[in-house]
């Protein structure tokens, strides 16, 4: 809104926004700007837009309640984590060094697919040296969906994000499969950590599962039996 506002064009509601978002800067821009604004003119808001998101992408940001104690415990248990994110390259590595120091971060370049391609997933993948075979990805949105999907990957699907339960469980056709069930020790997801929803030995889509408040997915172990979490809190609920 604010580089609408700039150029004097029509400013988008939350519920427009919430909707835009998700696909990288570029998708952003092209569905907020007018129609008639192509071409050159909007590759100068598009560089605009990332240039003033670059200088002010710390305005109330934060991470989710529990995210970095769930971090670091993966870290102690061994558990490799990234971050890969639509957020464009130079932010997401921004952020995450502010709020996940160390963690691998890696975001919307030019030369590389954006997200629910799943080459971003790959990168961090080589990077941190873990197979796909033995990786989870945890994301928030129907992108995220669709991301670990194509990389074939075990999803855990988290609903206090900015999408909602709603909207993951439509766009949840079952498992992303591609992984193996057990001793999962990788893990690279669209946001960095993240609760999970606590799953049964059952086949019924735990997305649709209201009872279950959590999914989780191989690295149940790691987070419960080894105690990772303090004393007091309920299984599956993130640090």
């Amino acid at each position: 809104n604010h580089i609408l506002s700039v150029h004097g064009w029509p400013l988008r509601t939350i519920e427009e926004v919430r909707a835009f978002v998700g696909n990288g800067a570029r998708r952003l821009m092209e569905r907020a700007v007018p129609p008639e604004v192509t071409g050159g003119d909007f590759e100068t808001v598009l560089t605009e837009y990332r240039d003033w998101y670059q200088a002010h992408n710390c305005v109330a940001t934060a991470p989710y309640p529990g995210i970095p104690a769930l971090l670091a415990a993966l870290a102690k248990a061994g558990i490799k984590t990234a971050v890969v994110s639509n957020k464009p390259d130079a932010t997401t590595k921004t952020l995450a060094a502010r709020f996940f120091p160390g963690l691998p971060a890696f975001g919307q370049r030019d030369d590389v697919p954006p997200k629910p391609a799943p080459d971003l997933v790959f990168r961090a993948l080589e990077t941190l040296g873990v197979d796909a075979a033995d990786a989870i990805y945890v994301g928030d949105s129907e992108v995220d969906v669709a991301t670990a999907r194509n990389a074939g990957l075990p999803l855990a699907a988290v609903s206090w994000g900015f999408r909602g339960r709603r909207a993951l469980a439509a766009r949840h056709g079952g498992s992303p499969g591609g992984g193996r069930r057990g001793g999962h020790r990788g893990h690279s997801g669209g946001a960095a950590g993240g609760s999970a929803i606590k799953r049964g030995k059952t086949r019924q889509d735990p997305l649709t599962n209201r009872k279950k408040r959590f999914i989780l997915f191989p690295i149940k172990k790691a987070l419960t039996e080894k105690k990772l979490f303090s004393n007091g809190q309920r299984e599956g609920r993130p640090g």
